[in-house]
C-alpha cells in the first residue's frame, strides 16, 4: 500500500469513527393513533439530546438509517478514490 492509500484509509476511518461518536438522533412520539419522528440533530453517543419541552415526546432514539447512509457515502467515496490511486 502506498503512502496516498494509507492516508486515505486513515482519513476515511477517522470520519467513520467521528460519525459514530456524534451520531444523528431523532425525537420519537408513538401512541395508538400516531407515530411521528423528527430530527433531533447530532450529539455525543453517551449524551443524547434532551427531549423537547414544547412538544410531547416519548423519547430520543438513535437515527440508525441516517448513520448508515452517512457511513455508506464516506466508504463509497473512499472506495472509488482507492481504485483511482495507483501504486
Amino acid at each position: 500500500m502506498n503512502e496516498k492509500r494509507r492516508k486515505l484509509v486513515i482519513v476515511a476511518l477517522s470520519a467513520v469513527v467521528l460519525m459514530g461518536m456524534f451520531p444523528p438522533w431523532t425525537y420519537a412520539f408513538t401512541n395508538q393513533y400516531a407515530d411521528s419522528k423528527r430530527p433531533a440533530g447530532y450529539s455525543f453517543i453517551l449524551t443524547p439530546p434532551p427531549p423537547r419541552i414544547d412538544v410531547p415526546v416519548h423519547g430520543v432514539v438513535l437515527d440508525v438509517s441516517r448513520l448508515f447512509v452517512q457511513w455508506s457515502i464516506v466508504l463509497g467515496i473512499a472506495g472509488v478514490r482507492w481504485l483511482l490511486l495507483k501504486d
